[in-house]
């Protein structure tokens, strides 16, 4: 692929996806937005995407088309967002000219893309160089746990993903370094959450667009102005002076950090200079709660989430779903023709990230349904609370005390029983909660799933039994003792599931 010095998104094929039928290309950004457009296209992925810059590259493209679409006063379904001249047109016009989507600009008075223009015609404060990529990515990388550390390869693709990932996704990492403001503080995160098409990134696409513009005018009262500033990075910056939030369009494109990208020896090199403030002045109290498409907000303080570093656990993935103690993000509304609900975001934390977290909770077309009426959704939820309390309980009230008596004096039984017990509910709650809720008797539901839990619980006792010191005869007092405990506590605390598993409840 022969490409020119200023890597020019409007007339450059620099995008890189694979469609439906397997063809990958690359493609300008004018004609993966008409892609994205046509209902009878399929995406299966980007190419140069690692999972982390996922929901960055979404949420960009998305909001672009969202601001587009409602500047122009058409929807996704108008045949002319299917024309790639459309698009080059009206990205042209939303940015005042083809150097704000130009990754290299020579013209330090000009934007580039996410790079602010400098006012003063110089690079003198830029004293901090990047010379690749993954340097400058929201990760931390000192493992390769998640990824491999360093990619050896700087393409401008690559360029590309990392500048839209840690401009719009990045927090503060210390002084003059800072973040977005869509999210709750410094070292808080911007989660990626709602109802989804996996298996087609452009359906996905179609339908959070349709969200954003469904949702503009709840979005407006967060204190945006209806024609704002769009394209923040087209803006020029001298690192001292903050936008305020009122001057902004409520799906505008952020640029956190003052960088720009230069060419030395034929190679490309990011520079960056500190800044006095923070791009977009937000008050604080606000605590993230700016309207994201994608973030839900707590209904008892109005902060947004911070996702924890334990992730989407079961208990959290069920309240997010189901919006127990959440009011729920734009594009988790309307399941629509969704295949999956999906939550993804990097937990960061000072100095380090604590992981990229991702879950998938597969929805069926009864689901779907069931997901947007709020009594029948009021119903799983509460089904799905008495799940939690059930892994809860069997796992405090039952295996531990079983273990620990078997353990005997030697203190708290070891942790790896209680950690698979946990594993293995985590991974089977979904699928046995959502298999389960056509059953109108919430009863027998629920006794299928302590059931199951049962068995699990009993299984790892066996097999701690089965690794017990041999040969002694306080190894069978304590084995004794701690099937006892076993059966009390499934008779104190699972009383109806012990009750329908009696003989006699079967005659």
């Amino acid at each position: 692929m022969t490409l020119s010095p200023s890597f020019n998104l409007l007339t450059e094929d620099l995008i890189g996806c694979r469609t439906g039928d397997g063809v990958r290309q690359h493609r300008s950004l004018p004609a993966v937005l008409a892609l994205l457009a046509d209902p009878r296209r399929v995406v299966e992925s980007f190419t140069a995407l690692q999972a982390h810059q996922a929901h960055a590259w979404h949420a960009f493209m998305v909001q672009l088309a969202a601001m587009v679409c409602q500047r122009a006063d058409v929807s996704m379904s108008d045949t002319a967002c299917q024309d790639e001249t459309w698009w080059r047109e009206r990205l042209r016009a939303l940015a005042g000219g083809d150097a704000a989507w130009s990754l290299l600009v020579e013209d330090l008075r000009q934007p580039a893309f996410m790079q602010s223009a400098v006012p003063e015609g110089k690079l003198d404060l830029f004293g901090r160089s990047f010379f690749r990529p993954d340097d400058f990515d929201v990760l931390v990388a000192t493992k390769n746990h998640d990824r491999k550390a360093v990619r050896s390869s700087s393409s401008i693709e690559i360029w590309l993903t990392v500048l839209i990932t840690s401009q719009t996704m990045q927090g503060f990492s210390g002084r003059a370094n800072y973040g977005v403001f869509r999210m709750n503080g410094g070292f808080g995160n911007r989660p990626g959450i709602g109802f989804a098409r996996p298996d087609d990134l452009a359906a996905w696409f179609r339908a959070d667009v349709a969200a954003l513009l469904a949702s503009r005018d709840e979005v407006l009262e967060h204190g945006f102005t209806e024609r704002g500033h769009p394209l923040l990075w087209a803006l020029p910056w001298d690192g001292k002076a903050s936008l305020p939030l009122n001057s902004l369009d409520p799906w505008c494109i952020e640029c956190c950090r003052r960088v720009r990208l230069v060419s030395r020896d034929g190679a490309l090199v990011l520079v960056q200079a500190p800044t006095v403030a923070a791009r977009v002045d937000a008050p604080e109290e606000l605590t993230g709660n700016v309207g994201d498409p994608w973030t839900p907000v707590a209904k008892a303080d109005g902060k947004a989430l911070t996702l924890p570093g334990e992730g989407f656990s079961y208990r959290r993935a069920q309240d997010l779903l189901f919006s127990v103690d959440w009011t729920q993000p734009a594009t988790q509304r309307d399941p629509g023709a969704a295949t999956a609900w999906v939550a993804r975001t990097l937990v960061r934390g000072q100095g380090k990230t604590d992981g990229f977290h991702e879950r998938h909770i597969p929805i069926s077309a009864t689901v779907r349904n069931w997901l947007a009426d709020p009594d029948q959704r009021s119903r799983l939820a509460e089904r799905a609370k008495g799940y939690v309390e059930d892994v809860k309980n069997m796992r405090s009230f039952v295996l531990w005390p079983a273990l620990k008596a078997l353990n005997g004096e030697h203190g708290d039984p070891p942790e790896g029983p209680l950690t698979t017990f946990e594993a293995d509910a985590d991974a089977h709650f979904f699928l046995h909660l959502l298999d389960e809720s056509h059953r109108d008797d919430a009863q027998a539901a629920r006794r299928s799933w302590q059931g199951r839990l049962r068995i699990r619980a009993e299984d790892l006792l066996d097999q701690a039994i089965a690794t017990a010191s041999p040969g002694s005869a306080r190894r069978w007092r304590r084995i004794a003792e701690a099937r006892s405990r076993f059966q009390h506590g499934l008779w104190t605390h699972f009383i109806s599931l012990m009750e329908a598993s009696r003989p006699e409840a079967y005659a």
